[in-house]
């Protein structure tokens, strides 16, 4: 287990495809949760802007990671996600209409997403850190 700390808290990290113990989520798993609790804010803050009562929402996320990019084993395997997908449970006072428009409005303002597909973003924190590395 690796204890992070992230805005002054803890945070537990495991891992159960390289040798770890599965006690804890692995750092994909918090990338992943990370992104369903941006999105969830995201559908609560558009639901309340609209007036819309919100009874439940379910946000599952999954992405496929090949391990051979990530421990770069080949250089033609992407080390990040192939894709992901999702599928959102929303339940609430509003329409079909109501909650389609809601959930464009929150993947174009959900950050976590938009930092997981800004490849150019992604880019320049590798450089930041091939940079820091070298010195």
């Amino acid at each position: 287990m690796v204890v992070s700390v992230v805005g002054g808290l803890p945070l537990r990290v495991g891992e159960r495809e390289l040798g770890g113990t599965n006690r804890f989520a692995n750092p994909q798993e918090h990338l992943l949760a990370a992104l369903n609790a941006c999105m969830t804010v995201g559908y609560v803050a558009q639901c309340a802007v609209r007036g819309i009562t919100l009874e439940s929402l379910e946000i599952e996320t999954d992405g496929e990671l090949d391990l051979r990019g990530f421990l770069g084993i080949d250089p033609a395997v992407p080390a990040g996600y192939e894709n992901l997908s999702y599928v959102v449970r929303i339940k609430g006072s509003g329409t079909k209409e109501d909650f389609a428009e809601i959930h464009d409005a929150v993947m174009a303002i959900a950050r976590n997403f938009a930092e997981i597909r800004n490849e150019k973003h992604q880019e320049a924190v590798s450089q930041r850190a091939r940079a820091l590395a070298s010195r």
